[in-house]
């Protein structure tokens, strides 16, 4: 027991070990008038004893008791504190997940956006291809003087799939 706790006990009791004393003291003024001041004389001393050392036991015992009711709070906003905790990550990582999903849905788009661009621009090559082509069997046909019959023979010439070389030559 500390010094604040002897200060806190000066001569007080608990009310428990105040309603013991007072059933003793009546069992030994029973005595006393039976037998006289003599048979309780050496028991005196040891009865006090006794009832100073239950007091201190129902202090710590009370103590004992608020300890134990602070540690039930701690432990219940531990439990709180843990389920509010676990709630986040799990919203988290929902989160998370619904993330990585829009990713690969945009990534997805892109791909899908980036396979068409190169389907286009081989479409666009072999359009300036042929365009190129047909420049230059053009620039062939007028530098031999036979446009109409270039004009003409080109459309037939390349729906066969052929050159505008092979025709020339």
């Amino acid at each position: 027991m500390t010094a604040s706790e002897d200060e806190s006990h000066d001569g007080i009791m608990s009310e428990r070990t105040l309603a013991i004393a007072g059933r003793i003291y009546a069992e030994l003024q029973t005595m006393i008038q039976s037998h006289g001041d003599e048979v309780i004389a050496e028991l005196m001393p040891l009865i006090v004893s006794v009832l100073e050392e239950l007091d201190l036991a129902f202090q710590e015992c009370d103590d004992a008791v608020r300890a134990l009711e602070e540690l039930r709070d701690e432990l219940s906003q531990s439990k709180q504190e843990i389920k509010r905790q676990k709630q986040l990550r799990e919203l988290i990582e929902e989160e998370k997940v619904s993330n990585e999903d829009t990713l690969d849905t945009h990534r997805k788009r892109l791909s899908d956006q980036y396979e068409q661009l190169q389907n286009l621009n081989k479409s666009m090559n072999l359009n300036i291809s042929a365009k190129k082509e047909y420049s230059t069997y053009i620039t062939i046909c007028f530098a031999m003087k036979q446009s109409s019959f270039c004009v003409s023979s080109y459309a037939s010439y390349s729906n066969n799939g052929a050159t505008s070389t092979d025709k020339l030559y």
